[in-house]
């Protein structure tokens, strides 16, 4: 269609104009706005020069744990170095023992 720029500029001023008015209202926002992201990555840069100026990649471990608790079962590793990517699923979650968030693949 030829008009499809004027129709998304529309569609914009739809969704604006209904945000505005369940902010108004006190009613949540409008579905197209609430938005979680399927998969989160998290990408390690951990090089760093050592005290004599030479590059040395510094190694972190991640535990994999069956439930958010530093208590819980650990089922495993991940070594982390260098350029790592990890990439995970679900909402991050937090509590008094830390960050988590379920894992998707290793």
């Amino acid at each position: 269609m030829k008009n499809d720029p004027a129709r998304k500029r529309l569609a914009r001023i739809r969704c604006l104009l209904d945000s505005i008015k369940c902010m108004e209202n006190g009613r949540s926002l409008p579905l197209p706005l609430c938005f979680v992201a399927n998969e989160v990555e998290y990408v390690s840069c951990n090089d760093e020069k050592s005290r004599n100026g030479s590059s040395s990649l510094v190694t972190q471990t991640l535990a994999v744990r069956k439930n958010p608790l530093k208590s819980a079962e650990k089922l495993g590793e991940i070594n982390v170095t260098g350029n790592t990517q990890v990439f995970a699923s679900g909402e991050e979650f937090f509590n008094n023992e830390g960050g988590w968030i379920k894992l998707n693949q290793v």
